[in-house]
Formats: structure tokens, sequence, C-alpha cells
């Protein structure tokens, strides 16, 4: 199975409720690491706070309607949940692959408080059995066991909305997507306008479902519930179908629904890999007995804990993200710094530095030095050897700064401070950090401290200022304010063009003030470059200088790049001009026009560009 696919096919299955014991075997998953939440267990408050919630928990004891379960109500339901992932490939070389978990025992499902509108109730497994399988091969659920071993908590409308969970957090992400799962396929929304059929939008582990609800008309046995899927957004997920029912039959004297089953299949097309994945799950719930404790003997309930949302969109992507750290982490089995940069020596020396091979080791290296710590500490001895080749410095420069990770960083700051090292290759280790989106303070730090150190060579204190505006942009630790501050140092030190080179990355509304008095600068290269560092600000007063440099700079030069950047801006007001101005354009202008237009999305851009030719 392919990486992409496994990833996806994992995906589905958390977000289906597929438990970690089996995939873990299955696609060599270890379990992940607990999930740390400010949560507090409902087992570990107080007695002073279990007394002071007794008030309350007792301030409304039921209401009428479907779930009017008064506090201290205990209800056993028989409960089975059964899932399974399946994906089939078309090449009959490639044999499809099956994994499935059933789960069943009886859910207790206990009132513990009440307050207005809503509830607060305990969820708890008792006699659980859990049985997996990946083919025909059964596998252990000693992980999944243990994941709903745990109480659980759902805080909820009178009407069944579920407006919160409490998972212990020493229960996986995949468990946590499981108990999520099973929580959405027990939820029954009722209409409180006593309506026959409506409509609600609800959140689950994989994404948000448009359902339709139909009331049948009451009869001994109870009021009967219908509901169905009707459209589905699913969450990073190209679905191609989703079909899910549910019935629920509520009986009065339980305050709770006697039957209740949900259905849910989802397909996924990968055209691409020539892929086909379904992915389905049942649950079904029968009340088998109820009965009722006093309020006092009932763990706390506090209404002013944390409760997590029910889609679980972090836990469904902090598991992904454990599940390919895991696949990665055996990839790289046997592999270290020193191996992967002595086959990447070899690589860059036989091949050249753009041979796909070389590619392939400087992934293994952004790998390496993201799943192990020590690994940055091993690229930094490495770096300081005397003799490596300047294509081979610039692939673990590059690497180091793909990983983004602080050590990471850590390896490409270092090395930019470093004044014996050639310009040139301070320079790569600067373009290294281009790729961190999330720079940290020390990599802030040493980046404004090479911009701003008149000591510094041009080259690199220029590139430290690109990077800055580059940061600014990603609002990454600086704004375009600060690198606006560098306008005094820039002109001392011959580095105007640098400065607005920087802005240009920056963008935002400062820059607008920063370069207004260079538009109408004697030399037409700086203003030709002010009007660069206009590129990303999306201010009206930006576009209307770039409309009147090109409409009015007596220098080509100026007019060209004012062209470029407003066929880049792609705004009606920009386009208009161009083609106003395409009759009578030269060679140099309509390439400057193309070269802005490039990627344009609107028909109207890209109608001019097919006007401009190849």
């Amino acid at each position: 199975m392919t990486t992409t696919s496994q990833r996806l096919l994992f995906a589905l299955a958390v977000s289906l409720g597929l438990g970690a014991a089996f995939l873990a075997t299955e696609l060599g998953i270890d379990r992940s690491e607990p999930v740390r939440r400010s949560v507090s267990s409902p087992l570990s408050t107080s007695l002073a706070s279990r007394r002071a919630t007794t008030a309350v928990r007792n301030a409304v004891k039921t209401w009428p309607g479907p779930y009017s379960a008064p506090i201290g109500r205990r209800l056993s339901l028989r409960t089975r949940v059964a899932t399974s992932c399946v994906l089939a490939k078309q090449s009959a070389a490639e044999p499809g692959q099956m994994l499935g978990m059933e789960a069943q025992g009886t859910l207790i499902v206990t009132v513990l408080a009440r307050r207005a509108t809503e509830l607060i109730c305990a969820w708890e497994w008792r006699d659980l059995a859990v049985n997996a399988v990946a083919g025909t091969e059964a596998l252990p659920g000693d992980a999944m066991r243990a994941d709903l071993g745990h109480r659980v908590l759902v805080h909820a409308e009178c009407t069944g909305e579920v407006l919160g969970v409490s998972i212990p957090s020493m229960v996986s992400t995949t468990g946590r997507n499981y108990w999520r799962a099973l929580i959405a396929a027990s939820r029954f929304i009722i209409a409180d306008d006593g309506a026959m059929r409506w409509q609600r939008e609800e959140p689950d582990p994989t994404g948000m479902a448009s359902v339709t609800y139909v009331r049948e008309p009451a009869t001994e046995a109870g009021t009967e519930i219908r509901r169905e899927c009707t459209s589905y957004r699913a969450v990073g997920q190209p679905l191609a179908s989703v079909l899910a029912r549910g019935i629920a039959t509520f009986a009065d004297d339980a305050g709770w629904y006697r039957h209740a089953q949900h259905d849910a299949k989802v397909v996924v097309e990968i055209a691409d890999m020539k892929t086909r994945i379904e992915a389905t799950q049942t649950v079904g719930f029968e009340l088998v007995h109820v009965d009722d404790v006093a309020p006092e003997s009932l763990p706390p309930a506090d209404w002013d804990q944390a409760f997590a949302d029910l889609g679980g969109a972090d836990d469904t992507a902090r598991a992904g993200a454990d599940t390919s750290r895991r696949q990665v982490a055996r990839q790289l089995a046997g592999a270290n710094v020193a191996s992967v940069i002595a086959d990447l020596r070899n690589a860059v020396r036989a091949l050249g530095a753009d041979a796909e091979e070389a590619i392939g080791l400087r992934r293994q290296l952004i790998d390496l030095l993201r799943l192990q710590p020590e690994a940055a500490l091993e690229l930094t001895a490495a770096l300081a050897q005397p003799d490596l080749e300047p294509a081979l410095v610039g692939y673990l420069l590059s690497a180091a700064g793909a990983a983004g990770t602080p050590a990471a960083q850590q390896v490409c700051a270092d090395f930019a401070s470093q004044p014996v090292r050639p310009d040139a290759s301070r320079m790569a280790a600067l373009h290294a950090l281009f790729q961190t989106d999330a720079p940290t303070p020390r990599t802030l730090d040493a980046v404004l401290t090479l911009a701003s150190d008149a000591g510094e060579p041009l080259p690199v204190a220029g590139t430290a200022m690109l990077l800055l505006g580059a940061y600014a942009n990603r609002n990454a630790g600086v704004q375009s304010a600060d690198v606006v501050e560098f306008e005094q140092l820039a002109r001392e030190r011959g580095m105007l063009h640098d400065w607005f080179a920087a802005l240009g990355n920056a963008g935002g509304e400062a820059v607008v003030d920063a370069v207004w008095h260079h538009l109408t600068a004697q030399a037409p290269d700086v203003r030709a470059s002010a009007l660069g560092a206009l590129r990303r600000v999306q201010h009206v007063r930006a576009e209307q200088a770039l409309l009147a440099s090109l409409d009015y700079d007596a220098d080509p030069r100026v007019r060209r790049t004012a062209a470029e950047h407003l066929a880049e801006r792609g705004s009606d007001a920009a386009l208009t001009a161009l083609e106003r101005l395409l009759p009578a354009a030269d060679k140099g202008m309509r390439e400057a026009m193309r070269r802005g237009l490039q990627g344009a999305e609107s028909a109207r851009a890209r109608t001019l560009l097919s006007k401009l030719g190849a």
C-alpha cells in the first residue's frame, strides 16, 4: 500500500471509529502518546466540590420529552459497534486490504446533573469485548479495550444535541475519535417545536453532515425518529459518496430511547491511484435495564469544566501525524545522519546536485531531523568538516530549513552567523530558513542581527533582510513596520534595493507610506524598486501608485515594472489599464505583462494572457 493510501485509510478508520489495536499491527503504528488536556477528571474533584455541585445537580430533576431521564437514572444499553475499512485496487497485481473491528458489551449511561435545558451524563462500558481483524487474521484488541475502559462525560441539550465531550487525557488520539464516533452515532436530535420533519447540521470526527429527521406518529411502542444524511462536507478527504441512516424508538417510562440503530457507509475514489476505499460503521443500542441511584452517590459533575467539541479535528490531525511519523520511522530503519550524508555526497559527485537520488536522500535527512532530536547535532558536526562540496552543503542546509524544528533551525542560524564561512554558504543557510513558517525567537534574533550588523558582508545582510520581510508577510514574529525601520541603515550601507525587496516580501499597509517618496526619486531604478515593494500591498493607494507609474513615468523600465505587478494583482482596474495599453505595447512591455499574468485564475486575465501569445 502506498503512503498516501495508507494515510487516507487510516484517516477514514479513525473517523469511523476503527481501533488503535489492529491499526498498530496492520500498519505498524505504535500506540500514540497520550494527549494532555486541561480537562478535570470526573473522579478527582474534592468532597467540597462534590457538595458544591449538589445544588446545581438538583436544580432541575427532569423535564417532559424524549430525554427526560432524571438525575441518578442509570440506563444499561446492550451495544454493538462494527466498523470496517476496505481498500480495493483495480490492478489484479495489488490485492485489496481489509481492516475491521467489533466492540460489544453493555454501555452504562448515567444522568449526573441537569440545569435549565442541559444535562451531563457519564458513559462507561461493562463486559466489553473487542475483536479486530486484518483480512482473515485476528488481531489483539487490548489497546482499544483500554481506551474504552475509561468513563467519558457528555454535555448535551434536552433535545439530544451534543454540546461537548470530556474524554480522559490518557486515552489515545485514535481512542478519543472512536468515542466521538460512538457518541455521534447515538445522537438523535429532537425538534423542540413538535415538528414532524426537521433538518440539522451535525459535526462528527469526519466532517459536517446535513441531516433530515422525520418523527413517526406515536404508538404503544413509543415515538419513532428516523434520520438520514442528505449531504456531507468532509474534512481533508475526497469523499465520493456518504450514506448514513438511523432510527430510534423513545420510551416515555425510560426517559431515553429503547432501541436505536445507526448505519453509515463512506466511499472514496482516488482516480490517480486507481483505488477505491469503503468505510462502514454499524452501531446498535438496546435498552435492557433501568435503575435509579441516589444523587449523592453519583460522581461529581462540573458544569465549568472544559468540554471538547464532537468534531475532534485536532485529534484526527494528531493521529494522522503520529501515523505518518511511525511510517517514516520504519522507512528510515537503520539510517542515520552519517549514512545519509555519505550517500548524498556520492550521489552529488556521481550524478549532480539535481539528481533524483540526491533529492530522495534530502527527503530522508529531513525526516531524520524531524524524528530524532540528536540528528541536528550530528548535522552540525558534519557541516564542520572543511572538505564538503558547496553543493552538498546546500543540500544539508536546505534539509535543515525544510525540517523546521527548533534544533534544525538552529543549525541554519548558527551556520549563517559564522563569519569564517564563505558568503555563498552563509546565504544558503539563510535561504534554507525561508522554508520555515514558524521561526523560533533564537532564529529571529540571529536573522535580525545579521540584517542590522554593519560589519556583515552586504550579500549576507541583504539576504537576512529579505528573510525578515518574508517572516513579516507570514506574521511570524516580525511586522512590516519592523522592516520599514531598516531604511536608514539601508541608505547608509547602499542596500536600498535590498530594503525595497524586503518590503515587497513583507507587504502590509505600512509599506505604502515607507516608499511613497521614493516613487518620485530621480533614479529610475529606485522608482522601479519602490514599485516592487508594493507588489503584495492590497491597499488602494498601492494600486493607484502602480497605475500612475504605468501611465505617466517616463522610463520604460519603470512602466514595465508597474505593468507586471498590476498583472499580478488582476483587479478590474489593473486589467482595464493593461487591456488599454496592449495594442501599443512593445516586446518588453508584453513580456512583463505575460510574467505577471502567469497562473492567473480569472477568465478575464486568462483572455488577456492568450492575446499576449507565447
